[in-house]
C-alpha cells in the first residue's frame, strides 16, 4: 500500500478525536467485530519498558502506529520519524506530533536512567593518579557532553553517512552550576526545539 493510498483509506474509514484518537466512522470490508464510533487500534508494548506501549491498527497484514496515521491524517506525508513533543507516547494529539530525524528524536529523549549525576549530559569521571609516594588516589572530576549529527555526509565507497559529533567540556566538583548552565546553554543552540533538560 502506497502512502496515497494509506491515506485515502484512513480518510475514508477513520475520523480523528481531538483527544488523539482515530475513531472508525467506517466499516472495513470483510470485517464484522468493528462497530461504528469505536476507538480504532489496540495496544502493543514494544519494548521490556512499560511506558513503551503504543496504539497500533493492522490492516491488511500490516501494523500501523496510530500517531503516524494521526499525523499522515493530517498531513498527508509521513516523515522518517514523529516525535512526541512531550515525550509521552501516549499522547497522539496532532499538536503533540512533530516530524524528526532520528538524530532530533534523540534530542528529545529524556535522562537516562542510568544517569548517576541527576543532570541529563552531565556524567561524574573518575581517574587515578599515582603519586611520587606510590600512593594511589582517586580524582573525580565532572564531563559535560551533547552529541548531534553532522549536516556534512562522509561517503565510502558507494554508501554515505552522517557521523555523531561529540563536543565535551570538564569541570571541577565543585563547578556543577557553571556545568549544568553550559550543557543546557549548548543544547539549546544546537538541538533547538528540540532540546529536552530533564
Amino acid at each position: 500500500m502506497t502512502e496515497q493510498e494509506l491515506y485515502d483509506y484512513i480518510h475514508e474509514h477513520l475520523t480523528y478525536h481531538e483527544d488523539g484518537f482515530l475513531i472508525w466512522k467506517k466499516r472495513p470490508a470483510g470485517t464484522t467485530k468493528i462497530k461504528i464510533g469505536q476507538i480504532a487500534g489496540s495496544y502493543r508494548k514494544f519494548t521490556n519498558s512499560n511506558s513503551d506501549i503504543r496504539s497500533v491498527i493492522r490492516h491488511k497484514g500490516r501494523t500501523y502506529l496510530v500517531h503516524r496515521l494521526i499525523f499522515l491524517y493530517h498531513h498527508k506525508y509521513l516523515p522518517e520519524l514523529i516525535d512526541h513533543i512531550d515525550n509521552n507516547l501516549a499522547n497522539n494529539r496532532i499538536e503533540n506530533l512533530r516530524p524528526a530525524t532520528k538524530s532530533q528524536n534523540g534530542m528529545n529523549s529524556k535522562i537516562d536512567k542510568r544517569n548517576k549525576s541527576g543532570i541529563k549530559g552531565l556524567s561524574v569521571r573518575t581517574i587515578k593518579q599515582k603519586g611520587k609516594n606510590g600512593i594511589i588516589r582517586e580524582h573525580q572530576y565532572l564531563r559535560a557532553s551533547i552529541a548531534f549529527q553532522s549536516n556534512t555526509a562522509i561517503v565510502l565507497g558507494e554508501e554515505s553517512f552522517y557521523p555523531t559529533i561529540s563536543i565535551t567540556k570538564n569541570f571541577k566538583m565543585s563547578e556543577r552550576d557553571d556545568a549544568i548552565h553550559w550543557i543546557q546553554e549548548k543544547r539549546e543552540q544546537i538541538h533547538g526545539e528540540y532540546a529536552r533538560h530533564k
